[in-house]
Parts: C-alpha cells; structure tokens; sequence
C-alpha cells in the first residue's frame, strides 16, 4: 500500500509537470512524433528516475536492514549469492512501476488535439488537463490508505494496552519458573522444595504439572456427582502443591483452598475454576464430589472450593473450565513456581544456581520469568504494533509529500488569480482558506472511505482474541483530526507562501 502510495505520487507529479511540457509535445506531434514514440520517451525518463530512486533505495536498505532485523526478530540480508530471484524481481519491479507511471499522463495527454494544445486554446486544454477529476480519486486514495493505517495503529496499540493491563487472574509479576527435567529431584520433591524456600529473597514457593501454553492440560475422565447432578466428563486438570494459590496470588470466589500439610486435602480435595462452576451448574461447594481418573487408582473427593477466574494461556483463547488438586505423585510435578522480593534479583538468582547445582548436579539451572512467558505469547501483535507504528508515520509522510508538491503546482497555476485577489483586498487567510479548502475537502472525502474499510478490517483482527477492546468512536475521531490536521500543515505551508507574494511580480506582464 505504501508503495501504491507512491507511485501515485509520482503519477501526480508527472500529470502535473505534463502540462509544462503541453507545447513541446504538441511540436514533437506536429513533427512527425507517433503516440508510441512520446510514451516512450516517458516510458525512458521515468525508467532513469527510478533507477536512480533504486541506488538511494538499496543504500537506505543496507542501513536500516539491521535495525528491521532487530524489529523482525529475523536475519533478512539484501544479497545473496544465489538469490537470483531478488534482482530479477527488483528490476521487473522498476520496470512495471515505470510503465505505470508513464501510463497514466499519456492517455490523458492523447486525448487532445495537436491544435488545441498548440493555439489559443493552450490555457483551456492545460486547465482541462490540470483539473482534479483524476488527482482528486489519487489524494483520496492516500489519505484513505494512511488513515487507514492510523486507526489500525491506534487499535492494535490500545489491545496491546489491553493485554498488558488486564488482571490474569494471578500475579506472573516476579514469578520465577524453574523446569525439573530430573527424576531425582522428583522423588525429593518435598526436601528440594525446602532447600529452595530457605534461599533469602523467596518468598514463596510452590509447583505446578505443567504450563498449558507449552503442552495443555491434563484432561480425565471425571464424574461431578451431588445437588442432583450427576455429569461426566473430560476436565482439564492441573496438578499442583498446597502453595499454589497462595504463591500464585489466585483468589478464592467460595468455600477454601488448600490446607498445607493435610493430608485429606493431599488425598481427596478438588478446587475448580469459576468457568468450570459456571459451565457445570455449581453455585455452592457443599455437597458436590469430584471423581477423576487421573491416575492408576481414582481420585474421589470434595469440592472444597470454587477459585476466580484465571489466565494461564494468552488472550486469544477463553478461559478453559479447570480442576485443580494436589499432585499425588511427585513425579507428576514438572515446574517449581518461586515469588521473589523485588530487592537484590540477580543476587537471589545467583544463590538459587549454587542451590541447584548440589540438589541436581546433572541437570543445569534452567528458570524464566511468568511475565515474560505470558509477554512472548504476544510477540507477535507487539511486532505488528511497531511496524503499524512505523509505517502509518511512513504512509501520511509520502501522503503529505505528494499533497505538498501538488498544493506547490496548483499555487503556480493560480498565481495571476491570487495576484488580482490581493489587489483587489483579498488577505492572506482569504487565500490561505481558497488553496486550502479544496485538499481539506478531498481528505474529508478520504475519511468517509477510510473509516468502514478500517473498522472492518480491525474487528476482523480483534476476532482472534476471546478477550478484546471494543472499537470507540474516539479512535476514528482522532484519526480524522490528525489526518486533517496534518495535511492542513502541508497545503498551508505553499498557501500562505503564495499568500504573502508580492502581486505586483505575478501581475507586471499584464
């Protein structure tokens, strides 16, 4: 679209600066020249334009490509020896763009007569010629490209906001996670855990079977019997510790969590989430037994609690009903799960390595962060965030670009009207409102076309995510305002120039 962009730019200038050459072509016409041979020499001067666009655009690429990399997270280089493919690709480009910008100005050119453009009526033809049927759809397309571009940008930004605020349910903030990956420590479950909780600057620790964005969760054939329901199903089920909720920071909604050191609760207890109390029919804990097949023997017990709401896979996905209860074999146990005071990290990380080393000396210390796992599920929307952020600034600069040199020729064009309205008590907002108004009107024009093709396309977007924004009004508003504000920027810049000239240097020849 950007590249749209500009080549409709060039479209616009060549147009423009055609009907300065309005008399040559029609002499080279009256000469002999054929309409093939004029569009090839447009054809051959916009071909040298944009080889020479092509050498200043490989530098530019050499420069930025490691800065794009870094962006990407990917190891893009621009030649290779045998990417063939590329050059062939990039000159058949420079060819098709210039075959398309030459296009355009010879079929309007061709439309008029060698006499017209040649006698009296040059000044009607170049006004005819210089109208804005053609450049208006081309502004219109601009604008609409780049306000487009500001409302997809202003809504990914605000989702990602979204995401980066909204309460999971837990606290990932200074949450350590740290893989077992050993048998050993497994079997010792209890004694390494008691190693890992005397470390200074822990302040919780706790274990979990496994992460669900990594390899989802354990899913049994589970029966939900009491209050007259009598339910079977697959529950997907978490193994945990007594610690969990509390080192986790989750909440319960009804009835308790785990006692530490129960054996009852080790052996019989069950908590759900409130998806799964919602999607079963549970209001209250009493009375409700949960049967599970999650190992050799089944596991019967009591609902002891219902725990709010919380996300342990990204946004995109809802919520999923959960069963938690207390691992009964180690071996099921697969992550430590470790809260930490904020003060002397990397000191507390250091002790946590010594630690490791003597209670697993076979396996390396391992760990990562929980709001970091949860930020690398959205890698890729904060990927696409920038880049939007990039390229709408990049998409409204070659927009205004292109309205600059434009508002500049249409300031040429009407520089003897502008010098008869000054001197007849016209001032400088009287003209700066007479350049101005006709390209205000044409992105106007754009932001009626932009705004349901942005919608569209943004809640198209939003639909992969279970948990979204809803798209405001305000966000449109402020794109408009900002697009119109922008290019009222640009054209002001050539008005009031042309404004504040001197009518006497546009009016002595008169």
């Amino acid at each position: 679209m950007i590249l749209a962009i500009a080549c409709v730019n060039y479209i616009n200038l060549s147009l423009s600066r055609l009907i300065q050459r309005l008399r040559e072509i029609g002499m080279r016409r009256i000469l002999g020249a054929q309409n093939r041979q004029i569009l090839f020499q447009m054809l051959t001067e916009s071909v040298l334009y944009l080889a020479i666009a092509l050498v200043l655009a490989i530098g530019l690429v050499n420069f930025f490509l490691p800065t794009f990399n870094h962006l990407v997270d990917k190891q893009l280089v621009l030649w290779d020896s045998q990417n063939v493919v590329l050059g062939l690709g990039i000159i058949g480009m420079v060819v098709f763009i210039a075959a398309l910008v030459s296009l355009f100005p010879a079929l309007a050119l061709f439309r008029f007569h060698v006499g017209g453009i040649l006698k009296s009526e040059y000044t009607k033809v170049s006004r005819k010629f210089s109208g804005f049927s053609f450049k208006n759809s081309f502004v219109i397309f601009q604008f609409t490209v780049a306000i487009g571009l500001i409302v997809a940008t202003m809504i990914v930004q605000y989702q990602l906001s979204f995401i980066r605020t909204k309460d999971l349910g837990l606290q990932p903030d200074q949450t350590m996670v740290i893989p077992i990956r050993d048998e050993a420590v497994q079997q010792n479950f209890e004694a390494v855990k008691n190693t890992l909780s005397s470390i200074s600057g822990v302040v919780s620790v706790s274990a979990l079977s496994n992460f669900p964005w990594e390899d989802g969760f354990y899913g049994f054939p589970s029966a939900i019997e009491g209050q007259g329901k009598n339910i079977e199903a697959d529950l997907p089920t978490l193994f945990v510790d007594e610690d969990f909720l509390k080192t986790m920071g989750m909440e319960i909604s009804k009835g308790r969590g785990f006692f530490n050191n129960s054996i009852g609760d080790k052996q019989t207890a069950f908590l759900m989430n409130e998806a799964a109390a919602e999607k079963y029919g549970i209001k209250e804990v009493e009375g409700i037994r949960i049967k599970s097949a999650s190992t050799q023997e089944v596991k019967e017990g009591d609902l002891i609690g219902i725990v709010k709401n919380f996300h342990m896979k990204s946004l995109h996905h809802p919520i999923d009903p959960i069963v938690l209860t207390v691992s009964p074999e180690s071996y099921y146990i697969d992550n430590f799960v470790v809260r930490l005071k904020t003060t002397n990290l990397a000191q507390t990380i250091k002790h946590f390595s010594e630690k490791w080393s003597q209670v697993a000396p076979d396996r390396p210390f391992e760990y990562f962060f929980l709001d970091e796992a949860f930020a690398e599920l959205y890698r890729k929307e904060a990927r696409m965030g920038q880049l939007f952020s990039y390229f709408t600034i990049l998409a409204l600069f070659i927009a205004c670009l292109g309205m600059f040199a434009l508002a500049a020729f249409m300031s040429e064009r009407r520089t003897k009207e502008i010098g008869i309205r000054k001197v007849l008590g016209a001032n400088v907002s009287n003209i700066v409102t007479l350049l101005s108004k006709d390209f205000v009107k044409l992105v106007l024009v754009s932001v009626i076309f932009a705004f349901p093709i942005a919608w569209w396309a943004m809640n198209r977007w939003l639909q992969d995510f279970a948990y979204r924004i809803d798209i405001q009004w305000w966000m449109f508003v402020l794109a408009g305002v900002a697009a119109v504000g922008v290019a009222l920027l640009t054209v002001s810049f050539q008005a009031i120039r042309a404004a504040v000239a001197n009518p006497v240097e546009s009016l002595r020849s008169e």
